[in-house]
């Protein structure tokens, strides 16, 4: 399957069918996380508890990040995808099940196991998509994913208030395990089972985690690329945290209406990009030192349009801005993932395992140090400090690219780098 190089290969119905899974696994999973927030508070009156809650998803999902290829190996892919949300569904089961005297622990452990699922579900289809759909359409299948995942966020952004209030939890819970059973079973019936690697790929033999056959100027340009992507993570403590507090600087009295609408604008600019952008990456940066400059260069356009959106103060530009953060978010997740899906299979999820986990575990420190640092400076303020010095890692880290690529170039190893 992976060598058929057909762009409608990523319309057909088994295609469309896992990507359909994909958004309804990721919008329960992102529903039900707000819930055993909001639930938490509710029985306990302890926001601290919402944080350990985020804390142990993002710890969860490095985890399930980490297992993932070992995992993918022995049961294959569709029983793994399956398993994945079987287990999601078990743990919400039980959390519906518990009595009341140990329902917020339940709910705690519940996170935690929905984050390893997530992890493992979220890593796996974008290291196979070079299977899937073949190499040559990796970009727009890295599109295709990041669409429907901004869709689960939009889709259960706008949705989670209302099914909160329409009825008790526990047939709230019972549904989603419901859910998550259906669309293991919908997700694995279509999914191929991907034929073993042979112990020598076409990249080369594996020495550390990188092949030999790219010599010493490639792991210092992945090493670089992952450094890049884990100040994005750090970077974007921000707007998780600030846009709350933003939201609630603008209208005191519906706090969360502003948050609402930068997370809908924000979620449609990855929409958009997830079509626009994967034709533009084919036909003029389809080669992986293009795809670095790519991944770069939309990195620093989204902490600008970030840094922007907390510099304004009116409603359309806190949409446009927000809007056009989306747009370049997903380019950069579509590049960054473009460039870390090589050939070997082996070497492709060392390093999209190693990568999630560190993004993941960035994410969660910056969200612990933009809380700190928004509690002694201005939202304002606050913001330029750690986008400026995010988007400074992210230039360095460019620089020292282009040294490494001009060294490979003159090495003669560039070549390989495009072709591992």
């Amino acid at each position: 399957m992976n060598d058929t190089p057909s762009t409608a290969l990523i319309g057909t119905p088994a295609i469309r069918s896992i990507l359909t899974g994909r958004f309804c696994s990721a919008a329960i999973s992102t529903i039900l996380m707000v819930v055993f927030s909001i639930r938490v508070i509710d029985l306990t009156d302890n926001v601290i508890l919402v944080g350990v809650i985020v804390a142990l998803r993002m710890v969860g999902s490095a985890l399930g990040a980490l297992v993932a290829p070992r995992l993918s190996r022995v049961l294959g892919l569709p029983r793994l995808l399956l398993n994945a949300d079987l287990a999601a569904a078990v743990i919400v089961v039980i959390a519906a099940l518990v009595p009341a005297s140990g329902e917020v622990s339940a709910l705690l452990a519940a996170g935690f196991v929905l984050g390893v699922t997530f992890g493992i579900s979220n890593i796996t289809m974008i290291s196979v998509g070079p299977e899937l759909v073949g190499k040559d359409q990796k970009h727009v299948w890295n599109g295709r994913v990041q669409t429907a995942q901004a869709l689960a966020v939009v889709f259960s952004g706008l949705l989670t208030g209302l099914i909160y209030a329409s009825g008790p939890v526990l047939w709230l819970l019972v549904i989603s395990a419901i859910g998550f059973v259906i669309t293991g079973f919908i997700t694995s019936f279509h999914a191929p089972n991907l034929p073993d690697e042979p112990p020598t790929s076409a990249a080369g033999t594996l020495n550390s985690g990188i092949t030999q056959a790219v010599a010493a100027a490639v792991p210092l340009i992945f090493v670089l690329l992952i450094v890049a992507r884990a100040g994005e993570a750090l970077g974007s403590g921000v707007h998780n945290v600030g846009f709350l507090l933003l939201s609630a600087e603008y209208d005191i009295q519906n706090q969360a209406t502003l948050a609402g609408w930068l997370l809908a604008a924000w979620g449609v600019g990855k929409v958009v990009s997830g079509f626009a952008v994967p034709p533009i990456l084919g036909r003029h940066f389809a080669e992986n030192t293009a795809m670095t400059m790519v991944f770069m260069a939309t990195n620093i356009l989204t902490f600008c349009f970030f840094l922007a959106v907390f510099q304004v103060d009116t409603l359309l530009l806190y949409i446009v801005f927000a809007f056009l953060a989306g747009l370049f978010d997903a380019a950069t997740e579509i590049s960054y993932y473009s460039c870390m899906q090589v050939d070997s299979r082996s070497l492709r999820d060392r390093l999209l395992n190693i990568s999630y986990a560190v993004e993941r575990l960035a994410l969660f420190s910056g969200i612990l140090i933009a809380g700190w640092v928004l509690e002694i400076i201005p939202l304002v303020p606050a913001s330029a400090l750690i986008y400026g010095g995010t988007i400074l890692l992210v230039l360095l880290s460019w620089v020292v690219l282009v040294l490494a690529i001009r060294s490979a170039a003159a090495k003669g190893e560039k070549g390989k780098f495009n072709d591992i």
